[in-house]
């Protein structure tokens, strides 16, 4: 049996509402690429 890794756990980062605001005012809604990565980010 090969034995476990002993790593640390990272803990899970979040954003701050600010950030995501930051993400969403940096997509252009005038093509159709902006408005795909917005609405990944929105999704996310």
């Amino acid at each position: 049996m090969i034995p476990f890794r002993k790593a640390e756990k990272r803990q899970v980062g979040f954003l701050t509402k600010e950030e995501i605001d930051a993400l969403l005012d940096a997509c252009t809604m005038k093509d159709p690429l902006g408005r795909r990565d917005r609405v990944m980010v929105l999704i996310l």
